[in-house]
Parts: C-alpha cells; structure tokens; sequence
C-alpha cells in the first residue's frame, strides 16, 4: 500500500509547498473571512466595547478574504 503521509518534504528552491501547508493557509484565509463577517455584524455597543469605528468596520470588512498578513503566503 503507497503512504499516503502530508507532511511536509525537504523541498528545493521552486518547489511546490505540501498540500498540508497549502491547506493550513486556506484554513487562515477563511478563518480571517469569517471573522471580518463577524465583526460586520456586531452593534454600535460592542464595536465601541472592543474600540473600533464604524470607519474601521467598513474597512475591514470589504477587505478581500485572500488579503491576510504576508507571512501567512507562500
């Protein structure tokens, strides 16, 4: 029977990413949607609570779901 392991291999320069890692990054970018959905949701009172605008609301959350900090890309 083949192995079927995701980990990650000792890869050279250009080299495609394991799937594994490929996927934990998914898993970011739609985790990072779902909380800018969240957050869009929320009332004048908790926005004020957690300190963050309307301005700042609208702004995150019409941010593209793949635009995530660059250290989360491969």
């Amino acid at each position: 029977m083949a192995d079927l392991t995701l980990s990650r291999p000792s890869i050279g320069h250009g080299a495609q990413p394991a799937p594994e890692v490929r996927l934990t990054v998914l898993k970011r970018i739609f985790g990072t949607w779902r909380q800018r959905q969240h957050l869009g949701r929320l009332d004048t009172r908790m926005r004020r609570d957690i300190g963050v605008t309307e301005a700042q609301v609208r702004a995150e959350v019409s941010r593209p779901m793949w635009d995530v900090p660059a250290s989360w890309r491969l």
